[in-house]
């Protein structure tokens, strides 16, 4: 059961077949929508099965874009023209690009530092990792206004299976982690003071908050990583 819930047309965020059932309902009108679960449905007991959703749309709305010119740019900008918020714009996404680009080309360049690593992985760090995880899921869930418990229940998920599903990932984090460890010491690369607060004045940037305060909120493990 879902409340309120807003679906874009186009935007396939819903089962697959799903919203092309509701093109042409009007404002109050109850219809019931009959979809299929994938088969690799992350619920197993729902892979693959037919299921009927009982809907009421409760309201319909339509994008208005406005006209791209030089009152658009004031009304959004601190520019007075056009031009020159679009050459903003413009530089911040090749800014990002740059970023994107210099992150993926470090990824790479770690996976296959990781790879060519041999590591006895020790048991207990899998499993820290996995409880980390599992709080990160406890998170998100609660800005969703659900427990855990109550999601385990509503796809018939046990925990132990939940937990057996991030040991993958757990054990590559730990890898990692271990390896650039190693790096460190074996380099002997340290980050210094300066460094760390360019960084975190970057992270703070791209997040439009104020380094200071973005730095304040920042946990010891996440200070750690940085």
């Amino acid at each position: 059961t879902a409340e309120n819930q807003a679906l874009e047309l186009g935007s396939h965020s819903f089962i697959e077949g799903f919203e092309e059932q509701i093109v042409g309902m009007k404002q109050g009108e109850e219809k019931d929508i009959n979809v299929k679960f994938p088969e690799d449905y992350r619920a197993t007991e729902l892979a693959g099965k037919d299921a009927v959703f009982h809907i009421v749309l409760h309201d319909v709305k339509t994008k208005e874009m406005p006209e791209l010119n030089d009152d658009f740019a004031q009304d959004v900008s601190e520019f007075d023209t056009f031009e020159e918020y679009k050459a903003d714009v413009r530089k911040k996404l090749e800014d990002q690009a740059a970023h994107q680009a210099q992150h993926e080309l470090e990824s790479a360049v770690l996976e296959e530092a990781v790879k060519n690593t041999e590591i006895d992985l020790p048991d207990c760090m899998i499993e820290n990792q996995i409880d980390h995880q599992m709080q990160q899921i406890e998170y998100s869930l609660m800005y969703q206004g659900m427990k855990l418990a109550d999601y385990l229940q509503m796809t018939g998920t046990k925990i132990e299976d939940l937990r057996a599903e991030y040991k993958s990932s757990a054990e590559k984090s730990v890898r990692t982690q271990l390896t650039v460890e190693a790096i460190m010491k074996a380099e002997s690369i340290e980050a210094t003071e300066d460094q760390v607060k360019e960084e975190i004045a970057s992270r703070a940037e791209r997040a439009k908050k104020d380094p200071e305060e973005y730095a304040a909120k920042l946990s010891d493990d996440q200070l750690a990583y940085i």
